[in-house]
């Protein structure tokens, strides 16, 4: 199985979602070290199964348990130590702030 694969969504999603990728150890029986996720300007939403992900920042050493986490927009490369039987996958999003004007009549 490979660690790493891409995923392309419809034509009518890639407004909101570039592209789903995974990193997967699901299967792995050994921790994968000193991966380097590399910064994309996107915002991204990680989905955790398994074990624990490990995420090093410059500043910070980060645990990423089962779960989903919106992780903001990525601007700096990131180390990743996967542990066995853990898969991430991340959905890359550009998003649209959408401002709605509300007029109200005055009689």
């Amino acid at each position: 199985m490979n660690l790493y694969s891409e995923h392309y969504v419809t034509p009518k999603a890639e407004r909101f979602v570039n592209k789903i990728w995974c990193l997967d150890n699901s299967i792995g029986e050994s921790l994968i070290e000193n991966k380097l996720v590399l910064p994309n300007g996107c915002f991204n939403l990680a989905i955790v199964t398994g074990n624990v992900i490990e995420v090093h920042t410059s500043k910070n050493k980060y645990e990423m348990n089962e779960g989903i986490y919106f992780c903001s927009q990525m601007t700096n490369k990131v180390l990743v130590n996967i542990q066995p039987k853990t898969n991430n996958r991340r959905f890359k999003f550009m998003l649209e702030f959408v401002l709605i004007e509300n007029k109200i009549k005055k009689k």
